[in-house]
């Protein structure tokens, strides 16, 4: 998948079934309506600073790297 250097939108990444069955599997507890209606504008990059200090940085480049794998 194109992540677009990480310019990718939440909204488009999530329409794909496979990224979000993967960042489901990964993070079901943010993945409530409320969470996704509010993140789906926001790029990846944006995510991606937010989470960095809770998610280590091999589990965050191996995310990275199964959704680019898709």
């Amino acid at each position: 998948m194109d992540l677009k250097h990480n310019q990718i939108t939440m909204r488009e990444l999530l329409r794909n079934k496979q990224a979000y069955l993967l960042l489901y599997k990964e993070f079901p507890m943010f993945m409530t309506p409320a969470i996704l209606q509010n993140i789906r504008p926001l790029t990846l990059q944006q995510i991606i600073q937010m989470v960095r200090p809770y998610i280590s940085r091999p589990k965050l480049n191996m995310l990275l790297e199964e959704l680019e794998n898709i």
